[in-house]
């Protein structure tokens, strides 16, 4: 996912694969309320991981603004609820 959004086509204004990221992660919180369980329903927990701590720390701030992930501890995200439900109206619907 961080090469989708910080590969050099994506950087500009004209991001030639600005929607894929998005897609991927509606797509994934979907499957979460398909075949997920008990409090695991409808919630999509990831890391962002990167070698370099900036870069994590930039990875996880526009996780936040543009997908509303919200940090669970240290570099772990968590997209939950309406949330999830907003992010597969906007990418898949």
């Amino acid at each position: 996912m961080a090469f989708l959004e910080t590969a050099p086509h994506n950087r500009d204004h004209n991001k030639r694969y600005d929607h894929v990221a998005g897609c991927l992660i509606a797509y994934a919180f979907l499957q979460s309320i398909i075949q997920g369980k008990g409090e695991y329903k409808g919630l999509l927990q990831f890391d962002v991981l990167e070698e370099n701590k900036e870069h994590e720390i930039k990875l996880m701030k526009l996780y936040a603004s543009k997908y509303n992930a919200k940090l669970l501890v240290n570099t772990t995200m968590v997209i939950m609820d309406q949330d999830g439900e907003d992010l597969i109206n906007r990418y898949l619907i």
